[in-house]
């Protein structure tokens, strides 16, 4: 019995070196195992813009002649600016005026005008200072020009009279009550007189 049990383990122990030794046989013509990898993720990167100038504006063509300040043309031209500024200046000076001082801007402004034109505002003065008389409530006029065009003559260098329309805004003040404004137009009569103009004759036309 004892030797048939050892006769079994000696076989065993054969079975089992018979199988290491197959094994060892066998094993290197197995197939390797593959590890599969995933590839890295690649992030899209937006493709780069070439670098593009900006075309220049195109240079405007600007004249470089210069203006020829004794030519008769040029002359009349300032002739004509000189005779709207003076326009503009005395159709809001010769009708700015309040009782305070009783009237007394048309008295300072009968330098700038003829006679006859002087004896009108003296009158006029006359009659606003029986309307507003300077103890009563406060009253005043206020005239901004606007702008001012010349009518006649063509040519103002050779003229001895002419007639510039002035666009103004009146204001018109008495005493608590609230200003009346109103849109005007003023009609210049000027004459020359040496080198300068003197207003002649005066005409308010309203609502223009």
């Amino acid at each position: 019995m004892r030797n048939r049990i050892l006769l079994i383990l000696l076989v065993l122990a054969g079975l089992a070196g018979i199988t290491a030794v197959i094994w060892f046989i066998v094993r290197p013509a197995l197939p390797a195992s593959v590890v599969t990898t995933q590839p890295a993720a690649v992030v899209p990167t937006k493709p780069e813009v070439p670098f593009q100038e900006v075309p220049a504006l195109p240079t405007l063509a600007t004249s470089t002649k210069a203006v020829d300040v004794t030519s008769p043309e040029e002359k009349e031209r300032q002739a004509k600016e000189a005779l709207k500024r003076e326009a503009l200046s005395m159709a809001a000076r010769l009708n700015t005026y309040s009782n305070a001082d009783s009237f007394d801007a048309l008295r300072v402004l009968q330098v700038g005008v003829d006679p006859a034109m002087a004896a009108k505002l003296e009158a006029q003065r006359s009659a606003l200072k029986e309307s507003h008389p300077s103890f009563g409530n406060s009253w005043g006029q206020m005239m901004q020009a606007m702008s001012a065009v010349i009518h006649s003559p063509a040519a103002i260098l050779s003229a001895e009279q002419a007639l510039v329309s002035v666009q103004v805004q009146t204001t018109v003040e008495d005493g608590a009550k609230s200003p009346v404004v109103s849109q005007n137009r003023v009609d210049l009569t000027f004459k020359h007189n040496g080198s300068s103009w003197l207003v002649s004759d005066m005409a308010i036309q309203a609502g223009e």
